[in-house]
C-alpha cells in the first residue's frame, strides 16, 4: 500500500488522529517517531479501527483479546519504533490514541499493510 502518514501536536488526554484509508486495507502495524526538533514524543498509544464507515470502532488487541497498549518512542524520539499487531486487521479507518507522552503529544506515524483486492 502507499504509505499513509500523519502527525499530531496537541496536549490532551483525549487526543487522537485518524486516517481514512478510503478502501478496505490490511493493516499489520504502526511505525512511530517523535519530534524532529525536540525530545517530545508519544511513549504509549492504543490503536482503534473501523472495518467499514458504518461499523463501530474496535481496539487492536493482544493475543489474550485485551486492548493492546503499544510502546512508542522512549529513548530517542527521532528513532523509528515499529509495532506489529498480533494479527493483521482489515480496516477502512485507523485511529491512533496517545496514552502517555513526554511534554506534549507529538508524533509522526506510518501504517504498515497492503490494499486488499
Amino acid at each position: 500500500m502507499a504509505a499513509r502518514r500523519g502527525k499530531i501536536v496537541v496536549s490532551s488526554q483525549n487526543s487522537w488522529i485518524e486516517v481514512d484509508l478510503h478502501d478496505p486495507t490490511v493493516v499489520s502495524g504502526v511505525i512511530t517517531q517523535g519530534s524532529i526538533y525536540s525530545h517530545r514524543c508519544v511513549t504509549k498509544y492504543r490503536v482503534r479501527y473501523q472495518s467499514s464507515h458504518s461499523s463501530s470502532y474496535e481496539h487492536v488487541t493482544d493475543q489474550a483479546g485485551q486492548t493492546k497498549v503499544f510502546d512508542g518512542n522512549q529513548q530517542n524520539p527521532q528513532a523509528p519504533v515499529t509495532n506489529l499487531f498480533s494479527r493483521s486487521i482489515m480496516a477502512i479507518t485507523v485511529r491512533i490514541e496517545p496514552v502517555a507522552w513526554v511534554e506534549n503529544v507529538v508524533f509522526r506515524f506510518e501504517l504498515l499493510g497492503c490494499r486488499h483486492h
